[in-house]
């Protein structure tokens, strides 16, 4: 044998030998083989905004539930966190205010999830279960450079989520799991994982290319497609338009990066996957375009141009039953869409939006039949006047609507249904009162508007001949 092969045999040896060695090595460093695992956090999408409502602590071996389901050891764990909340606060309370969530419940699962019922399942997980109406824990923030803008913290440093172990937990053998070891200092958790069981279901796409240059950008967005779909068979399909902080994150982040703002800041995109919210258990279709502040016509000739390709793509779409819900500035873009394109959408669910103009009423008019929207708003909408949006819109378009020579007052003020929420109505949302404020965000009327079921199967009861 040659000296090069020789030389090249002995390489080979050692590197098989080290090899061996090393393994073990590298998955200590991926994965400690004693105590805690990993910790995941997992997400819920309250009416206003999504919040941290529980965590998931991964363990080696299987835990002994008992006496972790015991009401009286729920100080097992101390689970800490911001408490801000991104509609009342400066965003420098982030990390200014942290302070110890309520432990409702725990129990073992065998992945990271809650239990409905919170009966425990023989697994490695201790699910720690949060109270949702903790002030603190919530998961969205506001761009310090301008606060209308919004975005998530899950996966960012800006999440002060964090859990710390305080008392031994055990296998049914009684070995002990994840012990503080008698340390002085405690050790402090942080989930290095982010589940929601219902943001999670939504896919992401983009709609490549509209407008000219430079103000050429392609729109982001979020899709649900019921799974289990039947072949042949349609289904409706709700596109959510948001506020204008929940689109483009324009910070420290490239203009485009704000992953699903416009599904979790809010209940409206989520709210239709769930029976609950909707009021049936039909099958629900629903898009979820990003704003892309790029002005009212040319936002409303993306969203129409993706809903084209969106419906070429998925045949299972209903075309007799596309409607629309809106967000404050979204309702911008419905709007302008209507009036480019009069009779596209079936029917639509508008809260809290800006004034419909004179021109895009007797625009959307022309539509046959007439399109019904329901339009809801704050009558102390601190940001857009109940006057002189929400009941100027709702008068504009019955009046579009009367001059058509269709319907009369009555027919009018039946496809044009409107209803003002007073203060009281937002506090009975599940959503903690404000600390030190006198009432809740008026301008947020998609919560109550969206807690009333009827408003949603109204929407879903609209259908074209």
């Amino acid at each position: 044998m040659s000296t090069t092969k020789k030389m090249f045999t002995f390489l080979m040896a050692m590197l098989l030998i080290l090899s061996v060695f090393l393994a073990p090595a590298r998955a200590a460093a991926e994965k400690p083989t004693v105590g805690i695992q990993s910790v995941t956090g997992i997400t819920t999408i309250m009416t206003f905004g999504q919040k941290v409502t529980a965590i998931a602590v991964e363990y080696p071996s299987i835990v002994k539930p008992q006496p972790l389901e015991d009401p009286e050891n729920l100080d097992t764990y101390t689970v800490k966190d911001s408490w801000y909340d991104f509609r009342f606060d400066n965003v420098s309370k982030i990390t200014s205010d942290i302070r110890d969530r309520t432990i409702t419940r725990m129990y073992t699962n065998d992945e990271p999830a809650t239990i409905p019922d919170g009966v425990s399942k023989p697994g490695r997980f201790v699910i720690v279960e949060l109270s949702a109406l903790d002030y603190g824990g919530n998961t969205v923030r506001t761009n310090p450079a301008s606060p209308m803008y919004i975005k998530i913290m899950t996966g960012t440093d800006d999440m002060q989520t964090q859990i710390i172990q305080n008392r031994p937990v055990l296998t049914a053998d009684g070995v002990v799991l994840g012990t503080p070891l008698g340390a002085k200092t405690p050790t402090v958790y942080k989930p290095s994982a982010w589940l929601d069981p219902l943001a999670d279901q939504f896919q992401y796409g983009v709609y490549c290319c509209q407008g000219t240059a430079p103000r050429q950008v392609d729109l982001p967005y979020y899709y649900y497609i019921p799974p289990d779909l039947e072949p042949g068979h349609v289904y409706p399909m709700v596109v959510i338009l948001p506020g204008m902080g929940m689109g483009y994150y324009n910070g420290t982040n490239p203009i485009g990066l704000n992953p699903k703002v416009n599904v979790v800041a809010d209940i409206p995109a989520t709210a239709w996957i769930q029976p609950e919210w909707k009021g049936t258990d039909e099958k629900v279709i629903v898009l979820a375009p990003q704003s892309r502040r790029t002005g009212a016509a040319a936002e409303a000739t993306a969203v129409l141009g993706l809903m084209d390709e969106f419906m070429a793509a998925h045949p299972e779409v209903d075309a007799k039953r596309l409607y629309f819900s809106t967000v404050s500035y979204g309702s911008t873009t419905a709007w302008s869409a209507m009036q480019q394109r009069p009779g596209f959408f079936t029917a639509g669910l508008l809260t809290g939006g800006f004034a419909v103009s004179t021109t895009q009423a007797t625009a959307i008019a022309t539509a046959r039949p007439l399109t019904p929207i329901y339009i809801t708003h704050g009558i102390h909408d601190h940001l857009l006047n109940y006057n002189t949006t929400g009941i100027v819109s709702r008068d504009r378009l019955r009046a579009a609507y009367v001059a058509t020579g269709l319907v009369d007052a009555a027919g009018a003020e039946a496809l044009i249904p409107f209803e003002g929420y007073d203060t009281p109505a937002f506090f009975n949302q599940v959503v903690p009162q404000v600390p030190g404020y006198a009432e809740p965000d008026n301008h947020a009327v998609m919560g109550p508007t969206y807690a009333d079921t009827s408003k949603l199967t109204w929407l879903l009861s609209q259908v074209k001949p």
